[in-house]
């Protein structure tokens, strides 16, 4: 009986420390459970946190890449529209090259025009002015040498018919130099309409290459900045990545405390 109620004394006791023991244990658990929940929702708010810094980020890196495909476009046309300019610039410098070949030609057949007036007007006025110095000797001398009063008036007319053939040919050299000095003067004409044309095409020229330049620096900055945007979205993608595995790593963690 001693023994029996011994043994029965001892497994009350062992069941109330097991109880015990079993308790601070269920208390411990409990609060690692509590931790981890505590912990698992800051881990959940903090990638909830970067998943939108990402999502910004991404958005601005599209942006950015989107505005540096839109300059390129503009830039590839600014080219397209420089290459037409240089190939008109160059077609006015050829034009331009050929108004002066012909401005020389015409101004070469002036001057031959106005030497051979001149020379003709000189030579006139010398004949003038010996018929009006002699004349009178002149006359006699036809009047003399004259067969007849008929012969006479011819040599008289022929005198005349000189004069005028003279006065003629002068008058028609002075309006076939009045010709060509007129072409000469329509040549330099278009020649300076070109001249106006192409300063208009350099002007223009400069200013697409000064847009050209522009967009070249914002090109540069857009593509640094995108570079330096697609190094963060890495770096934050890296820690979403990490992140994700400490929550699925503590949620495991928690199912087996549960």
């Amino acid at each position: 009986k001693r023994v029996v109620a011994l043994t029965l004394a001892f497994a009350m006791v062992f069941s109330v420390a097991v109880r015990g023991l079993t308790s601070d244990k269920l208390e411990d658990l409990e609060d690692r459970i509590d931790a981890g929940k505590a912990e698992l929702e800051e881990l959940e708010k903090l990638g909830e946190e970067i998943s939108q810094q990402l999502a910004q980020l991404q958005q601005q890196s599209q942006e950015n890449w989107d505005n540096i495909v839109l300059i390129a476009q503009e830039r590839a046309l600014v080219d397209r529209q420089i290459a037409v300019l240089n190939q008109h610039i160059l077609k006015l410098e050829e034009q331009i090259t050929d108004q002066n070949l012909l401005i020389a030609a015409k101004q070469e057949q002036l001057d031959a025009a106005q030497e051979k007036h001149r020379q003709l007007n000189t030579a006139y006025k010398e004949r003038i002015q010996v018929m009006e110095e002699h004349g009178t000797v002149s006359f006699w001398s036809v009047l003399f040498k004259a067969n007849s009063f008929m012969d006479l008036l011819d040599r008289l007319h022929m005198i005349q018919e000189i004069a005028q053939a003279d006065k003629r040919r002068l008058a028609e050299l002075e309006q076939a130099a009045q010709v060509v000095e007129q072409a000469r003067d329509a040549l330099e004409e278009t020649k300076s309409q070109m001249e106006v044309i192409k300063l208009g095409l350099e002007d223009s020229k400069v200013e697409l290459e000064e847009k050209q330049a522009q967009s070249q620096v914002l090109m540069d900055r857009l593509l640094e900045e995108n570079a330096a945007l697609s190094l963060m979205v890495a770096e934050f993608e890296a820690q979403e990545e990490e992140l994700l595995k400490e929550i699925l790593s503590k949620k495991d963690e928690l199912e087996e405390l549960d």
